[in-house]
């Protein structure tokens, strides 16, 4: 936001970004060129891992994602989706066209964690 029209990539996780919804709009607000990249492996997933490997019961860390397409058109941003890494490639190239603010779905296989 200190140089507009510069381009900025944001790399969360889809539990993080739900925790910080009201961001988005402010990105659409401010006409920013803001790309989040989001990686959609299920909410939580880390936590859980972390809980299981410590032997505690897993809590509060499984539910359903939210529909990251319909949080980008319900805050005006530009959605793009990815199942691989080409796909993430090519996804971000066409958000930097687009010229403004975007949401990339991009889906991680958890069996790496």
């Amino acid at each position: 936001m200190v140089q507009p029209g510069k381009v900025t990539l944001a790399l969360i996780g889809d539990g993080g970004m739900a925790m910080s919804l009201a961001e988005l709009r402010l990105l659409a607000e401010l006409d920013s060129t803001v790309i989040v990249i989001v990686f959609r492996d299920n909410p939580l997933v880390l936590i859980r891992s972390k809980q299981e490997r410590l032997n505690l019961p897993s809590y509060g860390t499984t539910f359903d994602g939210p529909n990251i397409g319909d949080i980008a058109a319900a805050f005006g941003l530009k959605y793009f989706h990815a199942k691989t890494a080409a796909q993430c490639a090519s996804a971000t190239k066409a958000a930097v066209r687009a010229g403004q603010p975007a949401l990339i779905e991009v889906l991680v296989d958890v069996a790496g964690y």
